[in-house]
């Protein structure tokens, strides 16, 4: 099953081959449709006639609350249901809901869809190491890894652009009527190829649903909280209800996990030093990259005029130097450990970050930015391809979903956190004196950056002193 040896050594299998395909465009088709969708709202609010500023931003904000809120239960479902099965059940609910997003009358009808579509992205997305760590053995996974991981980097940077070609060609409504054809053709690959689940053994423990529903419910609560606090401020009462309703929350996770048989998410996970290692780097790396990509626009559309798809030609190079990054980080993986991939990463985004400051303090042209931005994603790629790597070494085979799907959580969390406490940095910068607005955005943006570098090498500290080479343990029964 892990592959065909012949005398020249291991190759793929046409199985594995699909399955990886089958993965990369579903995780894509995820990624994309976080992204691509800031590039059509004035399109949407043109053509829909309930629209308000509001509405808009749940567009986005219902998408990205399901997702975050749900992924760790969608992971740990998949330990006991079956990759494959929830997989298709992911991309077909992913498909519907996005012709139904295309196809929507209204605004409180589009963003109903998009919650749902977050919910399907979600159950789609937490399969996606399962799967990989299930087909490919140990030698071959990182290198499948590193392939999954640059593909969705690439979407990632190319949806805005994709997006604004398809609105300006068509409508918005093309962005999510897109991905009927692709997701139809991920589906029948999927069927076709990902290895059945009838190998499974059931547990017959039931399932945490009381433990799933909590820490759904304490991610929402934070997420949200997170969300409304870039507009009303920590201090609002709303932000800090909810806030305080995400520890309450948390808190009676943790009594409930600690106390259940068989629970949603086993918090010894956490005890051991490698998965601790990656999600605090998970955390950091999320919190400096999500959370510094908003103001980076910021700073080219209001402070240089660019338009969003010119913005996005413009990290045209970023996004294949991060492919370029994901397998170099898997062919590196091969020769040092996984703590120094990710500690160098964490350098390399560092160093990049004092170039932005440098460079965009001091009103270069933004061409000039191109070469550090290009570093950046070799950088980004480095730290993010050993994580999911790590996290499906380091957990027993039967954990992988839940692992690797609280690892997923923490990626939306880091990014909402990250763009409200640096975008105080940048505000607090921005409402200073300053002699053109051009300068007060690049001094505000410079700031930012700054402190992104510093936290970049914290996470490159944080790598290399706690992860460390684990091997897999058996599978927990009992």
């Amino acid at each position: 099953m892990i592959g065909e040896r012949t005398e020249g050594g291991v190759r793929y299998t046409a199985a594995q081959k699909w399955t990886l395909t089958a993965v990369v465009l579903a995780s894509s088709l995820m990624v994309a449709d976080m992204m691509i969708v800031a590039v059509g709202l004035p399109a949407v609010a043109e053509d829909l006639a309930d629209v308000s500023l509001s509405r808009m931003q749940w567009i986005i904000v219902a998408y990205s609350l399901a997702f975050g809120a749900l992924i760790q239960p969608a992971g740990a479902l998949s330990d006991r249901l079956g990759g494959r099965r929830m997989f298709m059940v992911g991309i077909s609910a992913f498909t519907v809901a996005s012709v139904a997003c295309g196809l929507a009358p209204s605004m409180v009808t589009l963003i109903a869809f998009r919650a749902v579509q977050g919910v399907a992205a979600s159950v789609m997305f937490a399969n996606a190491m399962p799967l990989i760590a299930r087909c490919f053995d140990a030698e071959r996974r990182t290198m499948a890894i590193a392939i999954w991981s640059g593909a969705v980097g690439i979407a990632a940077v190319l949806s805005p652009v994709v997006g604004g070609l398809l609105v300006d060609a068509f409508s918005w409504r093309s962005m999510f009527l897109i991905n009927l054809p692709l997701g139809v053709l991920t589906i029948v690959v999927a069927a076709r190829y990902l290895p059945l689940d009838q190998d499974r053994e059931r547990d017959p423990r039931p399932f945490d649903l009381p433990g799933a529903a909590l820490f759904a419910c304490a991610l929402l609560a934070l997420n949200y909280g997170v969300t409304r606090a870039q507009e009303d401020g920590w201090l609002h009462r709303t932000v800090l209800l909810l806030l305080g309703s995400a520890v309450l929350l948390l808190v009676l996770f943790t009594i409930r996990e600690l106390r259940c048989e068989a629970p949603v998410l086993d918090l010894r996970l956490l005890t051991r030093r490698s998965f601790l290692g990656i999600s605090l780097t998970a955390v950091i790396n999320r919190f400096i990259t999500g959370g510094s990509m908003v103001y980076f626009m910021l700073y080219l559309q209001q402070g240089h005029g660019y338009s969003p798809l010119r913005t996005g030609l413009l990290l045209f190079p970023l996004g294949f130097a991060s492919m370029a990054g994901a397998i170099v980080a898997g062919k590196l993986q091969a020769r040092f450990s996984a703590g120094g991939v990710l500690g160098g990463g964490g350098i390399l985004l560092a160093g990049s970050s004092l170039v932005f400051m440098w460079q965009i303090g001091d009103l270069h042209d933004p061409l000039w930015l191109i070469p550090a931005s290009m570093v950046w994603g070799v950088g980004n790629s480095l730290v993010n391809t050993p994580l999911m790597n790590v996290a499906t070494n380091a957990v027993p085979i039967d954990r992988v979903g839940m692992a690797t799907g609280l690892l997923n959580s923490f990626f939306p969390i880091g990014a909402s956190v990250g763009t409200v406490v640096l975008g105080t940095v940048f505000t607090g910068v921005l409402s200073g004196a300053h002699a053109t607005p051009l300068a007060a955005l690049g001094a505000a943006t410079g700031a930012l950056y700054a402190i992104v570098a510093g936290l970049a090498l914290v996470g490159a500290l944080l790598a290399w002193l706690m992860i460390r080479p684990e091997g897999r343990t058996a599978p927990e029964v009992g």
